[in-house]
C-alpha cells in the first residue's frame, strides 16, 4: 500500500507511531551505552587470552580489527536488504538477540579462536540495529525525519565513548554475562512496538528539487568524512601516546584532550546537522567547519594545549554536521524505496572511510619505504588532502538540481 500524498501531507503521527519512535530511541541508547562497557570487557578478554604477548601478537591484533570491520560492512548491507524485505521489527529482534549471544559467549571464551568467533557474532548482531531503526523512522516520518536521524547518529557515535570513560575496575566476565539481561527486555519492547512491515513512501507527488547524480555523491562524501575524521583522530591520539610519561598521566591527557572533545563535537554535530539537513545542501559548510578545526588542531607547536582539544571538537562537529545530510540524501524517496539498504550502505561506507583514513597513510609510507618520522607526518597530510577533495566535490555538486523523483 502506498501512502497518498494528501494524507501524508496533513496527518501527524499518532500515539502508536510515537511509541515506535520512543522505543527505537530508547533501544539504540541502551544498547550502545551497554556496548561501551562490553567493548572494554571484550578488550580485556582479548588481552587475557594471551594474544598480545604471543609471537604473532601484532598480526593477530590487526586481524581482530580487520575481522570486526569486515563483518560490519558485510552484515550492514545484508541487514539493510532484509529490513526492506521483512520490516524493521524482525531485524531489530534478530540483531539484539544475536548481539547478546555473542557478548554472553565471549565471557566464556578460553582461546583466541573462540574469542574471534564470538566477536564476529556480537558485531553481526549490533550492526543490525541502525538499519532497522532508520527503516522504522522513515516509515513513521516519510519526509521530516532529519532530527530523529541526527539523534540516532549521536547515540550511536557518542554513547559507547561515554561508557568507555568509566575507569573503575570491573570483572570483565561478569560484565559480559549481563548481555541477555539487557537484550531480552529490548527485544520484547521491539516486538510489541516496532512496525512489522517495510517502510513505504509515496512517489506520486513530485519531490522537491535535489541533486541529480543520485546516490554516488553522498556515498563519496560519507567515505571522505569518515577518512578525515579517523585520520586526524588517529594522528592526535598517537601524538598523545608518543609523548612519554606514566601510563595513567597519558590516559588522563587522552581523555581530556582527545576523547571528550571527540565525543562532544560529534554528538553536537549530529544533532544540529540532522535538524537542518534536508532543507538545503550544507555539505560545503560542514567541510569548512572541519577544515577550520583541522588547521587549529594540527598546527599547534606544543602538546598538550587547549587549542588541540578545541580544534578536534570542531573537526568532529563538522563531520557530524555533514553526515546526516548524506544519509537523508540516500533515504530520499525513490520509485523503489529501500531505506534499510541505503542506511546500511551509509554505515558500511563510513566504516570503510574510517579504515581509509588510518590505512592510506601507512600504505603510502610502505610503498615509499619512508622513515618513521615521515610516517607520522603522513597522517595529517593525507587527512588534509582528502578534506580538500571533499570540499571541492561539495562545491561542484552544490548547485546541480533536478526536479522530480530520484532514479533508483
Amino acid at each position: 500500500m502506498t501512502i497518498r500524498p494528501g494524507i501524508q501531507q496533513t496527518t501527524s503521527p499518532n500515539n502508536q507511531q510515537r511509541l515506535h519512535i520512543a522505543s527505537v530511541l530508547f533501544g539504540i541508547a541502551v544498547v550502545h551505552l551497554a556496548q561501551g562497557f562490553f567493548q572494554k570487557s571484550g578488550w580485556t578478554a582479548f588481552q587475557s587470552s594471551g594474544v598480545l604477548s604471543s609471537d604473532h601478537g601484532v598480526l593477530l591484533s590487526s586481524a581482530f580489527t580487520i575481522l570486526k570491520a569486515t563483518v560490519s560492512v558485510v552484515c550492514l548491507i545484508l541487514w539493510g536488504v532484509l529490513s526492506d524485505r521483512f520490516g524493521p521489527r524482525s531485524i531489530w529482534i534478530s540483531g539484539i538477540l544475536l548481539w547478546a549471544l555473542g557478548t554472553y559467549t565471549m565471557g566464556w571464551s578460553d582461546s583466541p579462536g573462540f574469542l574471534f568467533v564470538t566477536t564476529a557474532v556480537q558485531t553481526a548482531g549490533i550492526v543490525a540495529l541502525l538499519p532497522a531503526a532508520f527503516s522504522a523512522v522513515t516509515k513513521v516520518y516519510p519526509e521530516n525525519h532529519g532530527p530523529l536521524i541526527g539523534l540516532l547518529c549521536a547515540f550511536h557515535g557518542s554513547l559507547p565513548m561515554i561508557a568507555s570513560l568509566y575507569t573503575a575496575e570491573q570483572d570483565w566476565k561478569a560484565t559480559l554475562l549481563w548481555a541477555p539481561i539487557v537484550a531480552v527486555p529490548l527485544a520484547l519492547l521491539g516486538w510489541f512496538t516496532l512496525p512489522h512491515s517495510p517502510a513505504e513512501v509515496a512517489t506520486t507527488r513530485p519531490a522537491p528539487p535535489h541533486r541529480s547524480p543520485g546516490k554516488l555523491p553522498p556515498l563519496a562524501q560519507t567515505l571522505l568524512f569518515g577518512a578525515v575524521l579517523y585520520g586526524i583522530w588517529f594522528y592526535l591520539s598517537s601524538f598523545t601516546l608518543n609523548r612519554g610519561g606514566h601510563i595513567s598521566e597519558l590516559a588522563r591527557l587522552r581523555m581530556e584532550l582527545i576523547d571528550i572533545p571527540f565525543m562532544l563535537g560529534l554528538a553536537a554535530g549530529f544533532i544540529v546537522g540532522g535538524a537542518v539537513s534536508g532543507k538545503r545542501d550544507l555539505t560545503w559548510f560542514a567541510w569548512l567547519i572541519t577544515l577550520a578545526g583541522a588547521v587549529i588542531s594540527l598546527t599547534q607547536p606544543s602538546f598538550p594545549s587547549a587549542p588541540i582539544a578545541f580544534g578536534l571538537a570542531l573537526v568532529t562537529a563538522g563531520v557530524g554536521f555533514g553526515l546526516p545530510g548524506q544519509l537523508i540524501a540516500l533515504l530520499r524517496p525513490a520509485p523503489r524505496n529501500r531505506p534499510g539498504l541505503f542506511s546500511g550502505l551509509f554505515q558500511a561506507t563510513q566504516i570503510l572511510g574510517n579504515n581509509v583514513g588510518t590505512g592510506l597513510p601507512l600504505l603510502l609510507v610502505s610503498l615509499m619505504h619512508a622513515d618513521p618520522e615521515i610516517t607520522f607526518k603522513m597522517f595529517p597530510a593525507c587527512s588534509l588532502t582528502l578534506l580538500v577533495v571533499g570540499l571541492v566535490l561539495a562545491v561542484v555538486f552544490r548547485n546541480r538540481v533536478l526536479p522530480g523523483v530520484e532514479a533508483p
